[in-house]
Formats: C-alpha cells, structure tokens, sequence
C-alpha cells in the first residue's frame, strides 16, 4: 500500500497546516500523475476517487486570494480537501487484493 500511504498522508500534511497550500496544489496533482499506474494496481478505487477530485480542488486554488468566485481560497480549499480525505479514508484502509 505504498502510494496510497504516501497519498494519504501527504493530504494529512496539508490538513495539519504541514504543508503549504500553494505547494501541495502544484504537488499532489503531480505525485498522483507519477504514481498513476502503480497506484491503479494497488489500489485502484482510491485512485479513481483521487484523481477525479483532486486535481480539479488543487486547480480552483486561489493561493493570491483573488476574491475570483470561480476559485478557492485558502480556508475553503482545506474544507474541500478535508471531505475528500474523508471519503477517501475507508479506501485507504481497504486489504490489498
């Protein structure tokens, strides 16, 4: 369960303020790419469930705080990741097959 340990806790970071917001959205979204086919083998419910959210919630990122009503501020980003972490959290947990 190596990437969806990785995968997960680097989205617990984040979530405990140990990781920079504007950083974790360029990061996750390009960690998840290179894992990609790895993390489709090993887990590939989780996989499917990240790579359909979280690239698009790193996307909306405002990280200037541009009032823009199309993006996400800082607060409202971590609320968004927050209930995708929550989702993800039973996958995560799943045997491998």
């Amino acid at each position: 369960m190596k990437y969806t340990n990785e995968l997960m806790l680097m989205i617990a970071k984040f979530l405990y303020g140990e990781y920079d917001a504007e950083r974790f959205s360029f990061d996750f979204p390009a960690t998840l790419s290179d894992a990609y086919d790895a993390f489709q083998q090993e887990n590939p419910d989780l996989c499917d469930y990240l790579e359909e959210e979280m690239p698009d919630a790193c996307g909306y990122f405002d990280p200037y705080n541009t009032g823009d009503p199309d993006t996400l501020n800082e607060q409202q980003f971590r609320m968004k990741v927050m209930g995708i972490y929550q989702n993800a959290l039973p996958m995560s947990m799943r045997p491998a097959s």
